[in-house]
């Protein structure tokens, strides 16, 4: 991949090189100039055949329309990574503002609803212990719940010829919360 983007950028160069060269040419035209127009034009067709050839090279190089904007609007393309990599920095700041905010108001909500309803607050604690300790236990049981629901789930074909599935109401072992 690196000899191809050397030769792609050595082939570009000269193809920059041969438009300017017909840009002064034809800027200043005389009739005299006519076959060193046609030979530089013969020389740029070519080059454009050789870049063209080489596209294959590069399939798996995708290149953000942000950039192209950028290079269109006679930027400097290297400010492109500068500039993505501010936004993102900004966003980031704005996201962890949010997250501390957040925080801070349910720090705050619980606070003032334990002095409100303390007896409700410690319920919902210990709920929160026992849901905490039942969310590992299903992380680490997915596949014997998953057979354990698929074995309690029954098919039955109704009048109208249409197949439904029933599931009864099943309490895994894992789930038990007293």
């Amino acid at each position: 991949m690196s000899d191809s983007l050397t030769k792609l950028s050595t082939e570009l160069e000269y193809l920059i090189d041969k438009t300017w060269n017909l840009y002064v040419t034809v800027t200043d035209f005389q009739a005299q100039s006519q076959p060193r127009v046609d030979q530089v034009l013969n020389e740029i067709i070519g080059l454009l055949k050789d870049v063209d050839q080489m596209k294959d090279q590069f399939q798996d190089i995708h290149i953000p329309g942000q950039l192209l904007n950028y290079v269109d609007d006679l930027k400097n393309p290297q400010l492109f990574t500068r500039d993505c990599l501010q936004r993102t920095l900004e966003r980031n700041e704005e996201i962890n503002g949010k997250n501390e905010t957040l925080a801070k108001f349910a720090d705050t909500l619980a606070v003032e609803l334990s002095s409100q309803f303390p007896t409700q607050m410690a319920q919902y604690r210990l709920w929160k212990t026992k849901q905490s300790s039942i969310d590992h236990e299903l992380y680490d049981n997915i596949p014997q719940v998953v057979e354990q629901v698929l074995n309690e789930t029954r098919v039955e074909n109704t009048q109208q010829g249409s197949t439904h599935y029933h599931a009864r109401s099943i309490q895994p072992k894992w789930a038990k919360v007293q």
